[in-house]
């Protein structure tokens, strides 16, 4: 199983990292079915072992408001 069609660093890192991983908004899109699709499993590890993204620390936004879209 991967995700799509963002991939759950990219998620983490653009809006996660705000509300924090327990959060109930990260929780429901970790939980949603929508956000997965079926995988061959090299692909889809190959893939994230390329990928340059690593996740980033959990923070509070400067600006004290989640960004737009999260």
């Amino acid at each position: 199983m991967g995700h799509n069609p963002e991939d759950a660093v990219s998620y983490w890192n653009r809006c996660g990292r705000y509300h924090g991983g327990k959060f109930q908004a990260v929780r429901k899109w970790m939980l949603e079915p929508n956000n997965y699709r079926l995988e061959y499993g090299p692909e889809n590890c190959s893939r994230g072992g390329k990928s340059k993204s690593r996740y980033k620390k959990p923070r509070k936004p400067r600006s004290g408001k989640i960004p737009k879209g999260c």
